[in-house]
């Protein structure tokens, strides 16, 4: 992969992450593509992935697509007279919802934990790579339009991702046990030491976003699990297994109830 290849798998990644706030937010799925464009000049957030200070890219938008955009997600949360902070706190809301799915792709593409936040620093320079975002509302409202540019070292770094295929012999250039060892299967041993997230699922709910908006300390979240029910544990959003909370030394822990079934692991991830 290229870095023009890399940019605009940003890009996408971007865009896609656009439409799943704002659907997430709203209720609304909003198309959303994208398009080269050439510089342009607006108020910019800039974000860096933790991977390198370099590998950095930068949303923005006029300030009356700011505004429209952070409009109708505050509508959606039953504000129909927000003041204009208000206004571009939505707005930015709606970019970090872009920032943080591009974090979890690029994890998924370099195999490591990537966390994209928000930082201060510069303007876009000419070298980045620029893009023009258009988010069509209903009802044949004005588009929305944000932009994108990506730095070179952002572009450069995304790497072709690898595919392993079970039935295919692994290239020697990729084996262990060099040249000799080509036509070998893969073998599991290769991925015992890979990483993964593990986290405990006390059980969930959903809000509207009004009543996110209204939460304040001491309010209380109603969870779909009763006391009695286990608790899940969660291996890379997949739930392998279910137990009960103890604690040990003084740390939270899970004793191991019941493992699940292979067809079931499978099912949760779907």
């Amino acid at each position: 992969m290229n870095s023009q290849q890399g940019a605009g798998w940003i890009a996408e990644q971007v865009c896609s992450g656009l439409a799943e706030g704002l659907e997430a937010m709203t209720g609304v799925r909003y198309p959303v593509r994208y398009e080269a464009s050439g510089a342009v000049d607006v108020e910019w957030s800039r974000y860096c992935a933790d991977v390198s200070p370099q590998a950095a890219f930068w949303l923005g938008a006029e300030s009356a697509s700011a505004a429209r955009l952070g409009e109708a997600v505050l509508r959606a949360a039953g504000i129909e007279a927000p003041d204009a902070p208000s206004i571009r706190n939505a707005f930015e809301e709606t970019l970090g919802q872009a920032a943080a799915s591009l974090g979890r792709a690029l994890s998924t593409q370099t195999r490591q934990k990537v966390t994209v936040t928000r930082q201060a620093g510069a303007a876009p320079g000419g070298t980045a790579v620029w893009y023009r975002i258009q988010i069509s509302p209903q009802g044949g409202a004005e588009p929305v339009s944000v932009a994108l540019a990506v730095s070179p070292e952002a572009a450069a770094g995304i790497a072709a991702p690898r595919e392993f295929h079970p039935e295919k012999p692994l290239a020697a250039a990729e084996s262990e046990e060099g040249p000799a060892a080509y036509g070998k299967a893969p073998r599991m041993d290769l991925l015992l030491d890979v990483e993964l997230p593990v986290s405990v699922s006390f059980g969930q709910a959903q809000l509207p976003l009004r009543d996110v908006i209204k939460l304040t300390t001491g309010s209380i979240i109603e969870l779909n699990r009763t006391i009695s029910e286990p608790v899940e544990v969660i291996v890379n959003n997949c739930v392998i297994a279910r137990g009960e909370v103890v604690v040990v030394e003084g740390n939270f822990g899970i004793r191991i109830q019941q493992v699940v079934s292979r067809q079931e692991r499978l099912r949760s991830i779907e």
